[in-house]
């Protein structure tokens, strides 16, 4: 990923956004998931490349749901009673939702979005019996 980052400041780029995840919130820089902390190092790395940035933090895709329960296969589900060891609540976010958001940040101007960081989320959260 720094690469990509030293070749737009090479190449003239003034503004980069990125895509990141929502597991920290809006403007936490700590998570406990692998996956986060590289976006995070990333995140810091635009952050001081002197560039500026819109960083996307994107939530939860809705439809991923069965990762969380060991890749559940909806369409063969037997009906037996499936065990959830852990059940907090998640922001589940549409993929649609999430290009419709992106797409309004990308096309408004760069001053509205500038060295921030954007949470994109559903406003409601859920837990995976709730789903």
């Amino acid at each position: 990923q720094f690469n990509a980052v030293d070749a737009a400041k090479l190449a003239g780029v003034k503004h980069i956004y990125y895509t990141s995840l929502a597991f920290p919130g809006e403007t936490s820089n700590v998570s406990v998931t692998l996956v986060q902390r590289a976006h995070l190092l990333t995140e810091a790395y635009i952050k001081e490349s002197g560039l500026t940035y819109t960083i996307l933090r994107e939530g939860i895709y809705a439809d991923s749901w069965p990762l969380y329960l060991g890749y559940f296969d909806a369409e063969n589900y037997n009906g037996e009673e499936l065990y959830i060891p852990g059940d907090g609540k998640i922001a589940w976010t549409s993929r649609d939702d999430l290009a419709i958001a992106n797409a309004a940040i990308l096309n408004s101007s760069i001053e509205e979005y500038k060295n921030k960081n954007v949470l994109l989320t559903s406003e409601e959260s859920f837990t995976l019996e709730e789903t």
